[in-house]
């Protein structure tokens, strides 16, 4: 699936997002991810990259001085935008996740949420590396991603020669889409951020996982 098709695919799968975070199984995670969001954001000024329809932002905005939610696609970002931010403190704007420099404020927090799941494997470093170069030392960044779970998450469909997953999603229309989605657990996330890093934490729930680290 080319990148195109993927942001086509939220594009038209933007009034259907939501209802993951409605799964009864997952409302323990959803609930601990919450909390260690705002823990690894308090205070912070948060760029925040692919933010799809802002399930989070407002999570983010209880306690970030101020949030810059930003997304590709203007369908999911006009979800976001409906949201409740109460204390004021949040801002919207089209960019691609892949060029954080172009998107104009000061920050010391990126926070990217179920992206790094859908960036091939090639291209890893490079995202992390434009992250990165965003940011002072000492700033954080913070991901937020799927473990893969039996008989919760879309079986695989296929893996190509560079180690990408594939997913086939139907949306309500009946299209089918085949999805990039790499799945990782902690030692491989360690792995690809030490190099940037000068401290890595990684919590690891039931069905997701967060990991933040402190720019070197």
């Amino acid at each position: 699936m080319a990148d195109g098709d993927l942001v086509t695919y939220y594009k038209l799968r933007a009034s259907e997002y939501d209802r993951l975070y409605e799964r009864p199984d997952r409302q323990d995670d959803i609930r601990a991810l919450a909390a260690l969001l705002r823990a690894v954001c308090a205070g912070r000024h948060v760029l925040e990259l692919a933010a799809g329809t802002g399930y989070w932002t407002p999570i983010v905005a209880e306690v970030a001085g101020s949030v810059m939610a930003t997304d590709i696609n203007p369908e999911t970002l006009a979800i976001a935008k409906t949201r409740d931010y109460p204390r004021g403190n949040v801002e919207f704007a089209i960019a691609d996740a892949y060029a954080p420099r172009a998107i104009p404020g000061d920050f010391d927090c990126i926070l990217a949420g179920y992206f790094l799941s859908h960036v091939p494997r090639d291209l890893v470093v490079r995202f992390l590396r434009s992250a990165v170069d965003r940011l002072a030392a000492g700033s954080r960044v913070v991901l937020i991603d799927n473990l893969y779970v039996d008989d919760s998450n879309l079986p695989i469909s296929r893996t190509d020669a560079d180690g990408n997953t594939y997913q086939d999603r139907r949306l309500d229309s009946g299209q089918i889409f085949e999805v990039l989605k790499n799945f990782y657990d902690g030692d491989e996330l360690k792995s690809l951020v030490r190099p940037f890093a000068a401290k890595i934490e990684v919590e690891r729930l039931t069905y997701y996982w967060l990991l933040w680290f402190e720019v070197a």
